[in-house]
């Protein structure tokens, strides 16, 4: 039984393996560079935390480009499609939703994304990391209960009582502020991604372990 702030973080920074093996069916060109980070894998393994798992689940979407010919940028969309749609902001995500579909076939239109749900940043809150803030929610599951894609999941979790369920727990799901802003443009999140010291900084709020991933999303579990 969790009842602690530093047993809580302990358990989610803990670091697992994985293995990895790489298809023959999709195999990586040897003459880019840009993939021997990932075939190094299939000798030391893929290794996470389950703090990182957790906020990978939490706010992007299942999708994930799978091939050198996929539109990297149609997929950085789509992760902060799921990050406004979980931090209540839905007509957001379906407007950018529908920027990234015309993103990826190519056509020129301008939206204006979250711009129109401005007047909505009165349900967002904020929280404050090492002197940056970050806007979204608080909710007391990591998986957002009205999401259909996660219904099952919930409900699942709500049956078996799993520990990331409970009322002595909650967690916050966001963005840092300059790259919620980034989403005014008329290039909606094409803000450069975060360095690794960036991220680094970012390592306590409250008491509680952070999680802040490279497209400025954050996630943070507290015992309350």
């Amino acid at each position: 039984m969790i009842r602690s702030q530093a047993y809580l973080d302990t358990c989610l920074d803990r670091t697992h393996t994985v293995h990895v093996e790489i298809s023959h069916a999709g195999p990586l060109s040897q003459r880019n560079q840009a993939y021997d980070a990932i075939r190094n894998l299939t000798e030391t393994g893929f290794s996470f935390t389950a703090r990182e798992l957790l906020h990978a689940i939490g706010c992007k979407t299942a999708a994930i480009p799978v091939s050198a010919q996929d539109d990297e940028r149609y997929y950085r969309l789509k992760h902060y499609c799921r990050v406004l749609q979980f931090i209540g902001l839905p007509s957001s995500a379906y407007c950018l939703n529908v920027y990234a579909l015309d993103h990826l076939d190519k056509k020129r239109a301008v939206y204006r994304t979250i711009l129109d749900e401005k007047r909505d940043r009165r349900f967002l809150e904020s929280i404050t990391v090492a002197g940056d803030e970050f806007l979204g929610r608080w909710f007391d599951s990591w998986l957002p209960k009205r999401s259909t894609r996660y219904k099952r999941l919930y409900q699942k979790q709500k049956d078996l009582r799993a520990p990331f369920l409970s009322k002595k727990r909650s967690v916050f799901q966001g963005l840092r502020r300059d790259f919620y802003e980034s989403g005014f443009t008329t290039e909606p999140f094409s803000k450069p991604l975060l360095e690794k010291r960036t991220i680094h900084k970012y390592r306590r709020f409250d008491e509680a372990g952070v999680s802040v991933f490279p497209d400025g999303t954050v996630m943070v579990f507290r015992q309350i």
